[in-house]
């Protein structure tokens, strides 16, 4: 009950999506876009990116075969970026070698200001 129907975006592979059914990499990218930007109505946000999937030496891996693996570094980069000031974001990532991704938000504290526990 934390959050309306409004505020959750869930990709899943199924029929339906793009190509043959499987989540892409550009659609996991626009998923965390419009989570870290929103509306710019949320006030103090509390934002959580959760992804179960197959991760493999720091990235995070689309089911889309033919798609790129998204790095370690690109996540961090794209939050540190983008998350707003008065925002909180906790990520899950229910993958292998899910307990190092982001650690290139180590690189910026101020992302997290003083709160600097990533696992």
């Amino acid at each position: 009950n934390l959050f309306s129907a409004s505020e959750i975006r869930t990709l899943t592979d199924q029929p339906g999506n793009e190509g043959n059914g499987r989540v892409s990499r550009e659609q996991i990218l626009q998923g965390l876009r419009w989570l870290l930007l929103g509306d710019g109505s949320r006030g103090e946000a509390r934002l959580l990116f959760h992804f179960s999937g197959h991760g493999d030496g720091l990235k995070l891996c689309p089911s889309e075969e033919s798609d790129l693996p998204i790095s370690d570094g690109e996540l961090s980069e794209m939050i540190n970026e983008f998350l707003p000031a008065n925002a909180t974001s906790t990520c899950i990532f229910d993958c292998c070698d899910g307990t190092k991704m982001l650690d290139g938000l180590l690189k910026h504290p101020i992302a997290f200001g003083t709160t600097k526990n990533l696992y």
